[in-house]
């Protein structure tokens, strides 16, 4: 249709719809130019976005419902905008909402109007359809060459409804913009490399800790819907990889994450994902990490029983297992309710008493086989021990095996 075949309401819609819809660079003629200044000598605009991610609203909503209900919606704000402004100009934005544009002449409080019609349609879609609405309102201008600088009050306003759940209606202000700029830096990247040495140490404090060092930072950044699911999606897979690294790790992981975030309604829902995300690896760390020490006790105990001929010390052990001498000194007496080097000891006098009851070899034979400095020591460390010296109980097996 052309241009001489519309009606002034056409015209000026059409319009509105390139320069907001297709981001043209327009400006109107003369004639259209003064349509809109008569019909629009002030105006604002709204945008209203449908949740169709919500967590409360359907998974099985499908490409039809959604256009079904974009109609609807439609022929609601027409009707209803009547009662409350004597123009305006409805725009199709996309397939998740509407850009409304206002004429507010004669309207001193235009808010209070505003606010009453984004209540009663949030209500009908809510009561109707289970859809949650947000909506976000510019400040009115009285040039509609400006009506693209709206758009921009009205898309920082819309980051507001998702930093605040409760605000489901933003009037655009300066802290708006100030989110909506903040935001287009947010990046938790720096953060990795640290990660990778917590995890690889299942150090659950340590691992916490950088957690809500995260959480902080979203909750100060506030980054947008888009770039909280990918910072969030990109960090999951980023740790459960790391999890994987370990082939008894039987971490929860979810198929599907970025559609689990993208359900998330609002900032504080998304933080309280990476609260519950935080508390389920950090206990997996600590289940991991006490496996891990049973691990390395089983190691060590085994070592030292087919190495029970050599001297084997705890800087010799810890350094082979690659942890410090105190931590495994540690977990040793814990797990076993011995200290290492008496644990040493006990193995290889029950080896002693063994080689004595061959009657093969001597003393000082026995002594060296088993990794004795001297015969002298061997022997005092087995009286100390069974309460004999070598050759008295050498002297007691000949007896018993006699009698």
């Amino acid at each position: 249709m052309e241009d001489g075949e519309m009606t002034a309401d056409e015209r000026i819609q059409n319009y509105f719809r390139r320069i907001l819809i297709c981001d043209e660079e327009s400006h109107p003629a003369e004639g259209l130019a003064v349509m809109i200044r008569e019909r629009y000598p002030v105006l604002l605009l709204m945008l209203i976005h449908f949740n169709y991610k919500s967590e409360e609203f359907s998974e099985k909503f499908t490409r039809a419902d959604q256009k079904k209900i974009l109609n609807y919606a439609e022929n609601i704000i027409h009707e209803m905008v009547k009662g409350f402004f004597d123009r305006s100009c409805l725009l199709r934005k996309d397939q998740n909402g509407f850009i409304l544009v206002l004429s507010m002449e004669g309207m001193e409080e235009y808010k209070e109007q505003v606010e009453a019609m984004s209540i009663k349609f949030r209500k009908v879609m809510k009561d109707y359809f289970e859809i949650p609405v947000s909506i976000a309102v510019s400040r009115p201008v009285r040039e509609a060459e400006g009506v693209q600088d709206l758009l921009y009050q009205a898309l920082s306003g819309m980051n507001d409804t998702y930093y605040d759940s409760s605000s489901q209606i933003v009037f655009y202000s300066e802290n708006c913009k100030e989110n909506f700029s903040h935001s287009s830096s947010f990046n938790i990247n720096f953060l990795k490399k640290e990660l990778t040495g917590i995890i690889r140490q299942n150090d659950r404090k340590g691992f916490s800790n950088i957690m809500n060092h995260i959480i902080q930072l979203f909750v100060q950044c506030k980054p947008s819907r888009s770039q909280a699911v990918n910072a969030c999606s990109n960090l999951y897979y980023f740790i459960t990889f790391l999890l994987e690294e370990r082939e008894d790790q039987s971490f929860p992981y979810i198929l599907d994450v970025a559609g689990q975030l993208n359900r998330l309604t609002d900032l504080s829902a998304v933080t309280a994902w990476l609260e519950g995300f935080r508390d389920q690896v950090a206990e997996a760390l600590e289940t991991y990490k006490e496996g891990k020490k049973d691990k390395y006790i089983e190691l060590v105990m085994e070592y030292i029983r087919v190495h029970y001929r050599e001297k084997i010390t705890l800087n010799q052990m810890s350094a082979l297992l690659n942890i410090s001498q105190g931590h495994l000194s540690c977990i040793f007496k814990k797990q076993t309710g011995k200290n290492f080097s008496d644990y040493v000891t006990e193995i290889k006098i029950e080896k002693a008493k063994e080689l004595i009851e061959t009657y093969q070899y001597m003393m000082y034979e026995i002594s060296d086989m088993l990794g004795f400095d001297t015969q002298y020591y061997f022997s005092a460390v087995f009286k100390k021990t069974t309460g004999y010296t070598p050759k008295e109980y050498e002297s007691m097996t000949i007896k018993k095996s006699c009698s």
